[in-house]
């Protein structure tokens, strides 16, 4: 007769298996073969004209980092109106988890357009993850993300963040 201890192990076992296969799944990430380019980018599953193939992997784009908040002193004058047309939410801007990135960063210069959904890394915790690209920044950036806050918040710029699209 199995204890609940051995029960509850196994489900637990099956349960972190699952997991890692969802995330292995759903990542688009493939290990390159032993074979052929040996400069180790990683791969990501793509579809060209109705067949799969393989795809190099954009690189990551190193940014400086910043925050703003909704206010005609760090915008414009219609500080809940984005670039793009988006209306922020006056009381709780920061639930969008919007940003703007430097003009240059936009297309037809850059390899972002509105409404991309970028992964952010190696940033501050809060900061770390999904957003949206929904503003742009002022011609004077570049090569930079500003991250739309509420009002509690305070956070000085950081160099090195790391942004790439992120493809659902």
């Amino acid at each position: 007769m199995k204890s609940k201890l051995d029960i509850f192990n196994r489900r637990l076992i099956t349960g972190i298996i699952i997991v890692l296969m969802i995330t292995a799944v759903t990542s688009g990430v493939l290990l390159q073969p032993e074979y052929g380019n040996h400069n180790r980018q990683p791969l990501t599953a793509g579809v060209d004209n109705g067949r799969e193939s393989l795809k190099v992997k954009p690189s990551p784009i190193y940014v400086h980092a910043t925050i703003y908040h909704a206010t005609v002193a760090q915008t414009d004058s219609t500080p809940f109106v984005t670039a793009s047309g988006f209306k922020i939410n006056r009381r709780h801007p920061e639930k969008h988890r919007i940003c703007g990135v430097s003009p240059d960063l936009l297309k037809p210069k850059g390899p972002f357009e509105y409404g991309d959904t970028i992964r952010v890394k190696k940033c501050e915790m809060i900061y770390n993850g999904l957003w949206i690209i929904q503003d742009k920044m002022n011609k004077r950036h570049t090569n930079s993300i500003d991250f739309l806050v509420g009002k509690g918040m305070i956070w000085v710029s950081m160099d090195s963040v790391i942004i790439e699209l992120f493809k659902v």
